[in-house]
């Protein structure tokens, strides 16, 4: 490995836990929360990338947070990120080119994984045909999982079923909603008017979803065989 092992553009994802509250503020006590992140890390294959990430904090959404910074590939393939902003930034085990899985050096505890992303250019047609898939790396007991098959027409309607379990039992939830994806592969999914989830486009069978508002947020999969 080396630094022209991250060269194009990776779907990054991420979950950890964090703590709500400030008690400097005198807010509420501090809980746990999911902490879920999901966007793109594009690279040059010479030490410098950008990142631009979609998080959902315990049901606080940020979008697209944009940040600059550079990275070090050793041999085995351990990468090292400086810059992206405050904190410290995760750490990349690389497996293949713009693939790694990663470990976060926060106090969130966060961890996750990086896919190479192909498909381009984007469009509503880059999303097509039926998906399934469903929760992955829930992080707190209070997560409602989910498993969903949906079909995407193309032109920017999906329907489908969602299949939970969690705290307070089991249940199934039809799906009725419209979408739109940009020239990066990314995907706003809206039902009954309202953003309810992010998407991004992996690769023409496969794409990553983060909940918009769910207060106990799990990223999931969902792939097609199409």
């Amino acid at each position: 490995f080396s630094k022209s092992s991250l060269n194009g553009v990776g779907v990054l994802s991420a979950s950890g836990a964090a703590q709500s509250g400030d008690k400097q503020k005198k807010q509420a006590p501090a809980s746990v929360v999911p902490d879920v992140v999901l966007g793109l890390f594009t690279a040059d294959g010479s030490g410098n990338a950008t990142t631009s990430l979609d998080e959902n904090n315990g049901g606080t959404l940020t979008q697209q947070q944009t940040n600059q910074g550079t990275y070090s590939v050793v041999s085995n393939g351990r990468t090292t990120l400086a810059g992206f902003g405050s904190g410290a930034p995760p750490i990349f085990y690389l497996v293949n080119t713009n693939q790694a899985f990663i470990v976060g050096q926060d106090n969130s505890v966060s961890a996750g994984s990086m896919a190479p992303q192909s498909g381009s250019p984007f469009s509503n047609g880059s999303a097509i045909g039926t998906y399934w898939g469903g929760s992955i790396m829930p992080v707190t007991a209070t997560v409602t999982d989910s498993v969903a098959w949906v079909v995407a027409d193309g032109n920017g309607n999906l329907s489908g079923t969602s299949n939970t379990s969690g705290p307070s039992g089991t249940g199934t939830q039809p799906i009725t909603a419209t979408y739109s994806v940009d020239g990066t592969g990314r995907m706003t999914l809206t039902e009954n008017g309202s953003l309810s989830a992010i998407l991004y486009v992996i690769s023409p069978t496969s794409v990553a979803v983060l909940p918009a508002t769910d207060p106990d947020p799990a990223l999931s999969v969902w792939g097609s065989t199409n």
